[in-house]
């Protein structure tokens, strides 16, 4: 079942990737890409057009030997809860701790002496 709405969608989506799943062209690129039907029009949905051509230049032997894949969940916030948490972890650490780590500096400094 293909999950998206309508080729805005699938626009927003491909705006960052190449495939609609993983890092290869596979069975889910097929179904999205029947489902549409035609090409969308590229000064509208330029992402979902690069997308249908690229998919659409493959031979059918090559797309008999695509891997399977499912077609993701689409909506406009294509972004999973998990993937904000990512960005939003600092991994340099953040102020707090810098602070924490100064004072623990001072503290055996002090006792050293």
């Amino acid at each position: 079942m293909v999950n998206f709405s309508n080729v805005q969608e699938l626009n927003t989506y491909l705006a960052d990737k190449s495939y609609v799943t993983g890092f290869q062209a596979s069975s889910a690129d097929v179904e999205v890409h029947k489902s549409i039907g035609s090409a969308p029009d590229a000064s509208k949905f330029p992402y979902a057009s690069r997308w249908f051509n690229h998919i659409a230049a493959f031979s059918s032997a090559q797309v008999a030997k695509f891997p399977k894949g499912e077609v993701p969940a689409g909506s406009s916030s294509s972004s999973s809860s998990s993937e904000k948490k990512d960005e939003d972890f600092d991994l340099f650490g953040d102020e707090e701790n810098d602070e924490e780590y100064e004072k623990q500096l001072v503290e055996r400094a002090a006792a050293a002496v």
